[in-house]
């Protein structure tokens, strides 16, 4: 490894190690400075209130609270499932909202590099209007469509009663394809990354090296991919980040248990350890994503490592 690529490589690593721990630090001081507490949830007394005030470390200075965020020494649950361990309750909502996330990152990529590869534009004018929806709109039209529709066909004598109805209080293929997809495309995500990646495919293309091999009638589609893979590294990363804000969106929507759902209880309830697990998982698959991306574009564009 050359001593450009290196340093370059240890540059961006400590900046995304920065914003993880700005990330977290800025979520407790928040959640310090948010009006009320858990303890006003339990009791007005003031000698029980100030016991748990102490056993919880509601007074806690900042520095310590990040700390103790950032080593994962979490605690116990205080509201949303009192005397459970954080951690645990964290990873098993993990295990519903993963599938969930990776699949709709999954959709959107298959999707945006599908669509924003073709030449022509007029092709795919109606769907980015649909995009554009937010996640809790479209959402909810899109569990009154099938219910409505689905009523009325039983009603008809059409159809039997389908083993997915009612969305979303019944868990089924369906509910989790159409979050699924719901996530993917909701709030202009899928328009946004489509539009990004057009935009720079297109500004590649007119790059003087393919230029060149277009003169020469040489075929450009393997530079151009190659020219593209950093573009698409830093939209993608971007994407999924975003992702995991829509998860609140639309496991409420939905009604599906996960990682959303838990942090949405958690707020409600002010159980600060919960939502600062929450918190600190989150911003570290979003770190983590960030530096795939940043790694990406450093090893596949030499030019940015004389940057930094």
């Amino acid at each position: 490894m050359s001593g450009a690529l290196a340093r370059a490589l240890l540059a961006r690593t400590a900046a995304v190690v920065g914003g993880l721990v700005a990330a977290v630090a800025a979520l407790v001081v928040l959640l310090k400075a948010a009006p009320g507490d858990a303890a006003d949830l339990v009791t007005t007394d003031p000698t029980l209130r100030a016991r748990l005030v102490a056993e919880w470390d509601l007074d806690a200075p900042i520095h310590e609270a990040v700390g103790a965020a950032l080593s994962g020494r979490w605690g116990q649950s205080w509201t949303v499932r009192p005397g459970a361990d954080v951690a645990d309750l964290v990873m098993e909502a993990l295990v519903q909202s993963v599938p969930l996330w990776l699949g709709a990152w999954a959709l959107t990529l298959a999707l945006g590099i599908g669509w924003s590869s073709q030449a022509g534009r007029a092709r795919w004018q109606g769907w980015p209007v649909l995009s554009a929806a937010p996640v809790f709109l479209l959402g909810w039209a899109a569990i009154v469509l099938l219910n409505e529709t689905a009523f009325a066909a039983m009603g008809a004598g059409w159809i039997n009663r389908p083993a997915w109805f009612s969305l979303p209080d019944s868990t089924s293929f369906l509910r989790s394809a159409l979050a699924m997809t719901v996530l993917a495309a909701g709030s202009g995500g899928l328009r946004s990354f489509v539009d990004g990646a057009r935009s720079r495919l297109e500004v590649h293309r007119m790059s003087p090296a393919v230029e060149a091999l277009v003169a020469r009638g040489q075929p450009t589609r393997r530079l151009l991919a190659w020219l593209w893979v950093p573009d698409l590294s830093v939209l993608a990363a971007e994407r999924g980040a975003l992702l995991f804000g829509g998860l609140v969106v639309v496991e409420r929507v939905f009604a599906m248990p996960g990682a959303g759902s838990l942090f949405w209880e958690a707020c409600v309830r002010r159980d600060q350890p919960v939502v600062v697990a929450s918190g600190v998982v989150a911003a570290l698959g979003v770190a983590l994503l960030r530096w795939l991306a940043d790694m990406t574009r450093v090893v596949a564009d030499p030019r940015l490592r004389e940057l930094t």
